[in-house]
């Protein structure tokens, strides 16, 4: 039985060829961005890169997560509900 060779990965350009100060001016880049509002999924789309490595290199940049599940808070009601209300 003869072994296949295993296929190596080229790295993509990116942070692996960047000093650690542009590393560093990269991924304050992309948390900035997160803040911003854009989604891990959008910024990971629009630099060809897996999520998973998005939100570790967000995590690196000392971006601080949205909580999951969105908001726990009740719709506010609108003014039409309000006057629809009987006895006042």
């Amino acid at each position: 039985m003869t072994s296949t060779p295993r296929r190596t990965l080229k790295p993509k350009p990116g942070t692996l060829d960047l000093t650690l100060p542009e590393r560093e001016k990269y991924l304050a880049r992309l948390a900035r961005r997160y803040k911003n509002g854009e989604s891990i999924r959008a910024t990971a789309r629009s630099i060809d890169r897996p999520y998973g490595t998005v939100h570790r290199w967000l995590s690196e940049g000392g971006a601080q997560f949205w909580p999951r599940g969105g908001s726990n808070q009740k719709p506010i009601p609108t003014t039409s509900s309000l006057a629809d209300t009987r006895g006042c």
